[in-house]
């Protein structure tokens, strides 16, 4: 295995830098210091459907660690990691019909999170799944494991959630292997983690293979396939995949959607506040926003701010 070096290329959403800066300024920091030559404001890192370079998440990482400790940070972004913040690569899983069709598709689309970084593997251990994190760029050991630590703790969260756990009350049913020496912050937020295991060989979350089959009580295959379909199209616009099918979905998306039924896909993701107005709109076919809302009144009689307002939804 080559490690490659970190890249201009390698992007990841906008939503994962707004997070980070918005954690930081909650702990006294200036943003501006810490957007300082990162070429970035707070304008761009609201762009829901934009992304940025790993190469300035980096940039404000060390600006910083060269402010304050970061001690703890991974694990309060990894617990306050919410299905929003990872787009239709978050939203997929919640509607599968099990956790196995979710392990499945979050192989398949980790990329569109994040590109290149880190590559996943899922396989059987006797009685347990394996969810094996490697590296792939030539990261820092402080920023990899930082990484590490929240991305692991934001997977054991959105699969843990479509199977009923709670992991806000500790109900998790995964743990986490990491490949380093337990670090001081641990012992703080030890009662709110998954189970952690240091100085492993490798990066891993862990789950028992029995809850594979059982059921996900939101699943909805009509509101997973506009996940499915965005997340590859986001895959060949960023380079993880290119084929004929890609293209074929890619038109099908952006040029109407003749091929679904556009009615009752925007009323199952608009019934999900995870999503804004403006992603349900793409989702279903629609560039601009204005179109979609005087399609969906058309349908409803109403807009689809009023319609969700109508169910209590914003």
């Amino acid at each position: 295995m080559s490690t490659k070096f970190l890249k201009p290329s390698v992007t990841i959403p906008t939503s994962y830098g707004l997070t980070l800066l918005n954690a930081l300024v909650e702990r006294g920091m200036s943003e501006a210091d810490l957007l300082k030559n990162t070429h970035l404001d707070r304008a761009m890192l609201q762009n829901q459907l934009g992304r940025i370079a790993l190469l300035q998440y980096r940039a404000m990482f060390v600006n910083a660690r060269q402010l304050q400790p970061l001690d703890g940070l991974a694990y309060e972004l990894g617990l306050r990691s919410k299905v929003i913040k990872h787009g239709f690569v978050g939203y997929g899983p919640t509607n599968c019909a099990n956790l196995r069709e979710a392990f499945a598709f979050n192989e398949r689309h980790f990329h569109v999170r994040l590109t290149g970084a880190f590559i996943p593997h899922v396989f059987m251990d006797d009685e347990q799944v394996v969810i094996s994190l490697r590296e792939n760029m030539l990261l820092s050991e402080e920023l990899c494991n930082f990484m590490l630590d929240m991305v692991m703790i934001e997977l054991c969260s959105l699969f843990a959630k479509p199977q009923g756990s709670d992991p806000d009350v500790n109900d998790w049913t995964c743990e986490i292997w990491a490949p380093y020496a337990e670090p001081a912050a641990y012992a703080r937020y030890r009662t709110r983690l998954p189970r952690f295991h240091f100085n492993k060989p490798a990066a891993q979350i862990r789950f028992p293979s029995s809850m594979l089959d059982e059921p996900i009580a939101s699943a909805h295959s009509v509101s997973r396939q506009p996940s499915i379909e965005l997340c590859e199209l986001e895959m060949l616009q960023i380079g993880t995949v290119n084929d004929f099918s890609a293209l074929v979905l890619a038109h099908i998306v952006c040029h109407g959607g003749r091929y679904r039924v556009r009615r009752m896909d925007s009323e199952n993701m608009l019934a999900n506040p995870a999503f804004s107005i403006k992603q349900v709109a793409i989702a279903v076919g629609y560039a601009d926003s204005s179109n979609f809302a005087r399609a969906v009144f058309k349908w409803t009689g109403c807009s689809p701010k009023e319609w969700r307002r109508q169910r209590g939804l914003g």
